[in-house]
């Protein structure tokens, strides 16, 4: 629906004055030219058609509906809505634009209907409970406005507040800051107090740091129509420094780790801040932290004990796997390497924080066995007096490099010229998870684990090649741990 202006002549004749987008107009008042003003509801709007009948908004601020439109004898307007009461002064300022002031009022009234008095006060009625006030607007020369209450959703440090203002001679502008930790200003709150300014236009909030804030302008008017106007207002904070949110992606927890993994975290709450991280590691539940170490140690030999570089633990091992010597030999040089290490991890190891939420992990360089992971976060850049870490423990995970090993091996060459063989698969940490076996370099079968499923750590296993040409031949038998981990063993049988 449409609220329409109607103009009707004393000969009753009717003519549409204005058709408005607000649903309902609902008050209207004409002044000794001819001018028509006209409140609108339910949004509430101040409209005013001039002598030559074009139609321009006068005020579009109000909160609710307009109920009373009256003039006064100077000229000038008072205007009712549900909550306020408005004077208006059409034209009064430089620019030809009105001077509209809100008159000061006791909290949860509902007016209705006002009335000017040729003393130059105003009487009000109010609904509900119906009660008639007087307002005396003649030496009305300070207002002000109080702001929302605005929320930085966290704890802050208040900056400067900085306006934008017309302030003709005679003319003035305070601005007043209150906090306080509470939606709704109460008692806890800080009391009033004003900025301090040090310019013209601005000043330091000195209120103390919360995370609510409110400001009240205060303005005063100049002699005659003289006043301030307010075009624009910013405050400025700073949010205190909250912990970092971190969440580990990679590990979840219960993952068995060998050879080369990735540590991958996030970070939440924490826009805008340049974070650096440190990443530990626990081989004992978190009783003791170390950094996790760039995945170097020294090698040593029985031949030259002392460092001949930096490699890796997989390096090592790789040289000597190229090196012929007995097993027990290779064990004992493997043993003594990890003793240069504290935890499995060289002393000289000392990474640098890294801004990265990943970090490579050669498992290699730890001994085999349970750990857990922490990453620390640091915003110590951002703000070195404000700063908190935060940081996030991962699930345990268990490391294994060590490989299924296969001993007890017989073979059998049955009458068919079939090769039966029987051994055991072993693994520390982990579970065997599988054996296959083919015959020279043929394709690959499984065996059978003796209790019919492989899921221990030391599984019996058979297994019975299809008959073979007589002659040499050579069966290869590879065990699988739950880390994909492989063992084998080769069997040389020789078939009559």
């Amino acid at each position: 629906l449409e609220g329409t202006l109607y103009r009707v002549t004393p000969d009753g004749k009717s003519s549409i004055l204005y058709s408005s987008k607000e649903n309902t107009v609902l008050t209207i008042a004409v002044d000794n030219k001819g001018t028509t003003y006209f409140g609108t509801g339910p949004r509430g709007n101040l409209m005013v058609i001039n002598t030559e009948g074009l139609v321009s908004t006068l005020y579009d601020k109000a909160t609710s509906y307009f109920t009373s439109l009256k003039l006064a004898t100077d000229g000038t307007l008072y205007a009712t809505t549900a909550n306020s009461v408005y004077h208006i002064r059409p034209n009064s300022l430089p620019d030809g634009s009105p001077l509209i002031t809100t008159l000061d009022s006791p909290a949860d009234l509902d007016f209705l209907t006002s009335l000017p008095l040729p003393n130059g006060k105003l009487a009000v009625g109010t609904g509900n409970i119906g009660e008639l006030y007087l307002a005396d607007t003649s030496q009305v020369r300070e207002g002000s406005f109080e702001s929302v209450v605005h929320d930085t959703r966290l704890e802050s440090r208040w900056g400067r507040v900085q306006w934008s203002a017309q302030l003709p001679k005679g003319t003035g502008i305070r601005v007043e800051t209150r906090s306080g930790n509470i939606a709704e200003p109460d008692s806890t709150w800080s009391e009033w107090v004003q900025v301090s300014q040090d310019e013209a236009d601005g000043g330091k909030i000195v209120s103390p740091s919360a995370r609510f804030l409110q400001y009240r302008v205060r303005l005063e008017a100049g002699s005659g129509v003289q006043v301030p106007r307010l075009k624009e207002i910013s405050l400025s904070y700073i949010t205190r420094s909250q912990p970092p949110k971190l969440t580990f992606q990679s590990p979840f927890g219960g993952e068995r780790w060998s050879g080369s993994q990735s540590l991958r975290w996030s970070v939440s709450e924490a826009e805008g801040a340049f974070l650096l991280y440190d990443v530990y590691y626990s081989a004992d539940n978190g009783s003791t932290w170390r950094p996790l170490p760039s995945g170097k140690t020294e090698i040593v030999s029985a031949a030259n004990p002392t460092p001949q570089g930096d490699v890796s633990i997989e390096e090592l091992k790789a040289k000597l796997d190229r090196t012929v010597m007995p097993q027990t030999m290779r064990d004992l040089l493997l043993e003594r390497a990890l003793q240069k290490q504290i935890g499995g991890v060289s002393t000289t190891a000392n990474p640098q924080p890294t801004k990265d939420t990943t970090r490579l992990l050669d498992t290699t360089i730890l001994t085999d066995g349970y750990y857990l992971f922490k990453v620390v976060a640091s915003d110590s850049l951002n703000d070195p007096a404000d700063s908190k870490p935060g940081s996030v423990v991962s699930e345990s995970v268990l490391i294994c490099n060590a490989l299924p090993q296969i001993s007890g091996v017989k073979s059998t060459v049955l009458p068919t010229k079939a090769v039966r063989i029987e051994g055991s698969a072993f693994q520390k940490l982990l579970t065997i998870t599988a054996v296959q076996y083919r015959v020279d370099d043929g394709d690959w079968f499984p065996a059978r684990a003796v209790d019919t499923i492989f899921d221990g750590y030391n599984e019996p296993f058979t297994l019975t090649t299809l008959p073979l040409t007589t002659g040499v031949h050579t069966i290869e038998i590879l065990a699988f741990n739950a880390a994909n981990g492989k063992g084998s063993t080769k069997v040389i049988v020789n078939v009559p």
